[in-house]
């Protein structure tokens, strides 16, 4: 996974929480991400913090917190990310270098929670024991 750079997400927009048809954002972001190896990009907002992947919603584990991006940071308002936010995490402005502090790093979306294993170029831990937890206990195994 890269940080995009071709890119942002616009927070300020009112589209910013719609679910719409219009991509290009993000599939430039995937483009981008491709031409340099990797399978999905994360996505800045204006000011430069983190709002979500291309596909999904992002969690971290920093310490003994689980942590994402709140809605008007840029992100979706996914069915996963409230179900995980419900019982087990909290919403907090991210910036790169609160990525670079992460101990595990994980997607959510309608398919599932998909742990990432790299994030520029950087090389996360093998195992993702909050991220499994979450699959166990939501009954995603």
């Amino acid at each position: 996974m890269i940080i995009a750079r071709v890119t942002r997400r616009n927070e300020l927009s009112p589209l910013h929480a719609v679910k719409s048809l219009n991509y290009l954002d993000n599939i430039l972001a995937r483009q981008e991400a491709a031409a340099q190896g990797a399978d999905d990009a994360l996505l800045l907002n204006t000011r430069g913090r983190v709002a979500e992947s291309t596909i999904a919603n992002l969690f971290v584990v920093i310490g003994n917190m689980l942590l994402t991006p709140p809605v008007c940071e840029g992100a979706l308002p996914g069915i996963m990310r409230a179900e995980v936010l419900r019982e087990h995490g909290s919403e907090m402005n991210l910036s790169e270098e609160d990525l670079a502090q992460a101990q595990e790093i994980f997607l959510t979306s309608s398919l599932g929670i998909r742990s990432v294993s790299h994030l520029e170029g950087r090389e996360l831990p093998a195992t993702f024991p909050v991220a499994e937890s979450l699959r166990a206990s939501l009954g995603l195994l």
